[in-house]
């Protein structure tokens, strides 16, 4: 899971949450950003109730050593905790849970969407099998304008495809005569290439 780590720390770089952690449905983390600390004992807390969220009402619930307060629950989905205005959001995708921290000035909606991003990209990957556990990369690379346009994550020396982001086909024979030459690209120099459809 360390391989989450690039996600959570863009997220928290982009100041849409100040915290953010992923954790098995026993609390136990896989990967954490800088400085926030949820531990095990406090997340099964929470996650344990999942199934029934208003079972946390008027209970005190620590989270990286700040205590809160239930606020709202969607059954074995969400999970909202506050102090304040800052506040905790906990989301479960199948055996995993995402924990996402916002201080007073940073909004809840943020918060949220920066774990649901995260969540999305278990789902993507979950769904598409180990082979294809590169496109949450490609997908966020794009998103986040890391690439411009588009791009793809492609076997050597094969050319074939592992990932790519939506609209970009380049062909694996394409990928290969490229890679082929990579010990020389000047090999190559001044030859026409077409990739994707594009010379």
């Amino acid at each position: 899971m360390a391989s989450w780590r690039p996600y959570i720390d863009a997220a928290v770089n982009s100041g849409a949450c100040q915290g953010l952690s992923m954790h098995d449905l026993k609390g136990n983390p896989f990967v954490s950003s800088d400085g926030f600390r949820a531990v095990a004992k406090e997340v099964f807390a929470v996650t344990s109730c999942f199934a029934s969220p208003r079972a946390l009402i008027g209970k005190p619930l620590m989270i990286s050593g700040r205590e809160y307060e239930f606020e709202y629950g969607e059954a074995n989905k969400e999970i909202q905790l506050k102090d304040g205005k800052a506040g905790i959001v906990v989301s479960k995708c199948g055996n995993y849970v995402v924990v996402g921290m916002h201080n007073e000035k940073t909004k809840l909606t943020d918060c949220r969407s920066a774990v649901e991003k995260i969540i999305f990209y278990l789902k993507q990957a979950s769904a598409q099998g180990s082979g294809s556990s590169w496109q949450p990369y490609i997908d966020h690379a794009v998103s986040s304008w890391m690439v411009v346009k588009a791009g793809g994550i492609y076997a050597y020396p094969s050319g074939e495809m592992w990932a790519c982001s939506r609209g970009f086909k380049a062909d694996g024979a394409e990928v290969a005569y490229i890679a082929q030459n990579l010990a020389d690209p000047e090999a190559i120099a001044g030859a026409e290439i077409t990739v994707a459809g594009k010379t």
